[in-house]
């Protein structure tokens, strides 16, 4: 069983590159967040370091901002349990620095020719032996052999322009913001020996590690291009919503694939670091699909689904106009998707070509009695059994939209009386204007 402290000091670490958007990325992400925000929950202490690991400007793609603004509207960030410090890597190079000439006066630092600074390995095996141990809380404590760690027995710390490389800066992050726990994924396992290898040569105890299982790519091909390495914003793009597309996401790596969580506050509450996997999952695009399509039956408060929708509208760029349909979306379980093709439909003023008077003179027929009293119209063409399949195309001809699954009177309740009499009017003067 995992035992988690109380007290814990944990930092998300994001490369200013693709990886921020990435949903491998994305769910360790998360997992760090629920880790953080569940101990607080439960009356410990907890402080997250959000960090851009801006080390190598090589990597840089996405600005500070544009990263911090995704963050933002995912949900990650704010917390709202625990403390939270955002910072870059580069705000301790001071300390790195610092540290570097200590490590310096020790005998470990090594100047190449081409201007570069290495640590010495082999001094370091004189001085503390070939084992490095990493504490590790998911697998259990692991040794390495400092002799492995490569092959010419130094390792580069410090680039020629005088900036550190990430292995030295995490270390010293580790120090300077004394970390009581570093949670990543499986795959900076190795970095750990190297991390605490330059921790223990400063005489400083190292941390615990959680290096939590990983979502891995998909062998085969789906119908988006989409797999575990791809950015988040290409499902939502595709037509995927925002909290099914999550839910997926965290069950490939906790609990049973198919728990449900209405918000990541939720999930947050829920959370026990226990139920966490041990082994890496795969993505598998064909069974997230199948949850995403189930996800609004599940149930949920018109709150959460508005909440849900109003988070998808933004991280999509969309026209908040579209939240005057959030009630209709709820009662017939609409994915943010089928509102926007809804709210689209509805605003832009389209109407096929009628092929003849008769079906002409019928819709407008229709308008005027819409005018007049719209529910009894509306009961008089349902009631109509042998024409009512036809009857309700024309209805959703008048108001402009061809909504699968949607009864007639949805069309009138997105607008307000005065809008919704405007629309029949608008089209009854296009139809008298037409010629056919």
């Amino acid at each position: 069983m995992i035992k988690q402290p109380k007290n814990i000091i944990v930092k998300i670490g994001i490369t200013p590159s693709e990886a921020p958007f990435r949903i491998t990325c994305l769910r360790t992400f998360l997992y760090i967040t629920a880790i953080a925000e569940n101990n607080a929950i439960k009356g410990g202490k907890s402080k997250v370091i959000f960090q851009i690991d801006d080390t190598n400007a090589a990597k840089r793609k996405h600005s500070n901002e544009e990263i911090l603004e995704f963050y933002n509207m995912i949900g990650i960030l704010p917390f709202e349990h625990s403390e939270v410090e955002i910072t870059c890597q580069t705000d301790i190079k001071d300390e790195c620095k610092k540290y570097f000439n200590i490590l310096d006066k020790k005998g470990f630092i090594i100047y190449n020719k081409d201007g570069t600074c290495a640590f010495d390995i082999n001094k370091y095996i004189e001085v503390f032996g070939t084992n490095i141990e990493v504490k590790e809380l998911v697998s259990g404590n692991t040794n390495f052999d400092a002799r492995n760690l490569t092959d010419k027995g130094t390792v580069v710390i410090r680039r020629s322009d005088g900036s550190f490389l990430y292995n030295f800066s995490s270390a010293i992050d580790i120090i300077y913001w004394k970390f009581t726990t570093i949670i990543r994924g499986n795959n900076k396992m190795s970095s750990a020996a190297f991390q605490n290898m330059f921790i223990n040569s400063l005489d400083i105890e190292t941390p615990c590690y959680f290096h939590l299982p990983l979502l891995l790519e998909e062998k085969k091909e789906n119908e988006f291009n989409v797999n575990a390495k791809s950015s988040i914003k290409d499902l939502f793009n595709s037509g995927f919503s925002y909290m099914p597309v999550l839910n997926y996401i965290l069950g490939t790596g906790y609990g049973d694939q198919m728990d449900h969580y209405n918000s990541l506050e939720e999930f947050n509450k829920q959370f026990e670091i226990n139920k966490l996997h041990k082994t890496n999952a795969y993505f598998d695009f064909n069974i997230m699909k199948k949850q995403c399509n189930r996800f609004f039956q599940q149930k949920m408060s018109y709150e959460e689904y508005y909440n849900q929708l109003l988070r998808h509208i933004k991280l999509m760029g969309w026209e908040e106009d579209m939240l005057k349909y959030s009630m209709i979306g709820y009662e017939h379980r609409l994915s943010p998707q089928k509102i926007y093709q809804l709210y689209n439909q509805l605003r832009v003023n389209h109407f096929d070509v009628i092929v003849d008077e008769i079906t002409k003179d019928k819709i407008i027929t229709i308008i005027d009695s819409l005018l007049i009293d719209y529910q009894s119209t509306i009961n008089a063409l349902l009631e109509d059994k042998q024409h009512k399949k036809e009857n309700l195309k024309l209805v959703k001809y008048i108001l402009s939209g061809y909504f699968d699954g949607l009864a007639c009177d949805v069309y009138k309740s997105c607008y307000n009386e005065e809008e919704y009499k405007k629309r029949l009017i608008l089209v009854k003067e296009d139809l008298e204007r037409s010629n056919i």
